[in-house]
């Protein structure tokens, strides 16, 4: 009898405990019973496992003995060199392009221990609509490309597939349809795939569905670069701070990405160059700025700086650096550039996000 009573008081008591339990539970606020996946904080400092420096190196920066000579020297400064590259018609790889031609002297450069990629390079907006809408175009590329990777023994293949339009849904499948093609080829043959993308893919909603693309390729290569186009307003390069006054920045873009690629998958690409702005009377350019190299820049404005009301200045937001200055006309401009100081401020921060993979475009820029 006494042990059925035992019985009667503990299933009482697990009843009651339970109902209290429940009630507490239904009182909390309901984000504290989701279980929510870790947003992106610029504050978290992670460990990066490892890091790789990459440089791309176009076809036409070692035209000379000189700038072969410099690419040698260069070389052994970074663990993968990215052969930048070949371009693709409707026949597959183009031979005739200058690209495909320097192919060759590219390879007898690079003797080193580094990786070696090849980059497709896909430019024209058009042209690539065309290579999207057909499958069979699209099969003579992959295969032309995979096979040339294999034959000068490159370790993988970045496509470099940039479009310019709007995102539309039929372009975008038509994107993830293409590269988890490639990226199948590729797998099939041990190379890894590096698919390039605009910096700015999510701000000005792009063509592509960043978190498809990055589940079919090894690595998402994100060009931190031209944020402020040559034919719009002067601004800085890609601004590390400032999405108050620029609309959108560095850090914001990074946090972009890490909500769907993990840091590890990632690279971030600087451009070491900038534009020369010409501006009218009211401040604002009289036409398409000059792209010029940061060799150009330094050269140009070396010290003391030849030219009249010239200003150099660091701007605190974006990092990066800027020089106002008077032509010999009396005209006005405005420079806006990637240095080696402002990159290596947002290398810094990268690492404490877990991006330890960054890249230089390009060799003969700087």
């Amino acid at each position: 009898m006494k042990k059925v009573i035992w019985v009667i008081l503990a299933g009482a008591l697990l009843f009651w405990g339970y109902r209290l339990w429940a009630q507490a539970r239904k009182s909390q606020p309901a984000t504290e019973k989701m279980l929510i996946a870790p947003s992106f904080s610029p504050t978290k400092k992670l460990v990066v496992a490892n890091k790789e420096k990459s440089l791309f190196v176009p076809y036409w920066s070692f035209g000379s003995a000189q700038d072969k000579t410099n690419l040698e020297d260069l070389s052994p400064k970074y663990d993968r060199l990215i052969y930048f590259g070949v371009a693709a018609n409707k026949q597959g790889i183009d031979r005739q392009d200058n690209g495909y031609q320097q192919l060759e002297s590219f390879n007898k450069m690079v003797n080193g221990e580094q990786e070696k990629f090849l980059t497709l390079r896909l430019l024209n907006t058009a042209d690539n609509l065309k290579i999207l809408a057909d499958s069979t175009t699209q099969q003579k590329i992959i295969k032309d490309s995979v096979e040339l990777a294999q034959r000068y023994r490159f370790q993988g293949v970045v496509l470099d597939l940039e479009l310019s339009v709007l995102s539309f849904e039929d372009t975008a499948k038509q994107v993830n349809q293409f590269v988890a093609s490639f990226y199948q080829q590729t797998q099939d043959r041990q190379l890894r795939l590096a698919v390039a993308l605009y910096g700015d893919v999510f701000y000005r909603k792009r063509p592509y569905e960043v978190e498809i693309i990055a589940n079919n390729c090894d690595e998402i290569m994100v060009m931190a670069y031209d944020f402020h186009k040559s034919y719009g307003e002067p601004g800085p390069n890609f601004p590390y701070l400032g999405k108050e006054k620029y609309a959108y920045d560095f850090q914001t873009m990074i946090g972009d990405y890490l909500k769907v690629v993990p840091p590890e998958k990632l690279s971030v690409i600087f451009g070491l160059y900038g534009y020369d702005w010409t501006l009218g009377h009211q401040g604002k350019p009289l036409k398409s700025a000059e792209a010029v190299t940061l060799s150009q820049i330094e050269q140009k404005f070396a010290d003391p700086c030849p030219f009249t009301a010239c200003q150099k200045s660091t701007d605190k937001h974006s990092q990066e650096s800027t020089i106002t200055y008077q032509d010999e006309d009396g005209r006005k401009h405005s420079v806006w550039y990637e240095d080696q100081r402002s990159a290596a401020v947002k290398t810094e921060w990268l690492s404490e996000q877990g991006i330890g993979n960054i890249a230089f475009w390009a060799h003969g820029y700087f």
